[in-house]
């Protein structure tokens, strides 16, 4: 015949809370020095992102100013030009440094 040990009984321990630890003291004083190093960085590299911007927005705005360029040459029907802009395909600027006013 078999028999079966008696359970035992375990008391389970206290929960313990981040605040009763000090972990929450730390991370709040961690999560500040965070805040900290960001806003460092953030004055560091914001005037780079700036002239980055600056810089593709002066891209931008030439590139559409070529393309309206070529666009009013194909459409304003003098063949002579259009001939001219078939000359230089490689450079994206010619009608709007030679062809237009």
């Amino acid at each position: 015949m078999a028999t079966t040990p008696e359970p035992s009984t375990t008391t389970p321990e206290p929960a313990t809370t981040l605040w009763a630890e000090g972990s929450l003291d730390k991370a709040i004083a961690e999560n500040e020095k965070l805040k900290e190093k960001i806003d460092g960085l953030k004055q560091h590299y914001a005037p780079i992102g700036i002239r980055v911007y600056e810089a593709l927005k002066d891209s931008a705005f030439h590139t559409f100013e070529s393309y309206v360029a070529r666009q009013a040459v194909l459409e304003g029907g003098d063949i002579g030009m259009v001939e001219k802009l078939a000359q230089h395909p490689d450079d994206p600027d010619y009608a709007l440094n030679n062809l237009v006013d």
